[in-house]
């Protein structure tokens, strides 16, 4: 039975847009086992209840080299760093300085979340580092940090 749900397609991949609120979070960095032991020995209620609630816990492969701004940039964009363009958190530039890639201009990809805002839907990015921020928030999605 097909879908009724608005498809938003982002690098050549359709996304289904969300019909009520949902959250998708992302824990990088961190061993399964230790989620797995923690809700096992209750120690993680509000995740266990939002899983037994209909929620869903997927694994996924970390880009390598394993650093947060490849991982997070190719969980956004649903591709590759050799297609969103990210492909470390530096790197070196012709007159030898270090450069950040922390600027959205750097993204040769849009985002799921800059799509899905551009569709009409309400979105919003949050994440702890704020090294991450600014390519959370391309295609002016708003985005905070805990740093800021």
């Amino acid at each position: 039975m097909p879908s009724s749900q608005p498809l938003v397609t982002v690098n050549g991949r359709e996304y289904r847009a969300p019909t009520r609120p949902t959250v998708v979070f992302t824990i990088d960095g961190c061993q399964p086992a230790y989620l797995d032991d923690g809700m096992a020995r209750g120690l993680m209620p509000r995740l266990s209840q939002m899983l037994a609630e209909g929620g869903a816990y997927h694994l996924g492969r970390g880009q390598m080299p394993s650093l947060t701004n490849p991982n997070n940039v190719s969980i956004v964009t649903g591709v590759s760093p050799a297609v969103h363009g990210i492909p470390g958190n530096h790197f070196r530039a012709p007159d030898g300085s270090e450069v950040q890639l922390t600027d959205p201009s750097y993204l040769r990809a849009p985002t799921i979340l800059g799509e899905m805002r551009r569709a009409g839907v309400p979105v919003l990015a949050l994440t702890a580092k704020d090294k991450l921020r600014r390519l959370l928030a391309e295609g002016d999605v708003p985005a905070v940090s805990a740093e800021r």
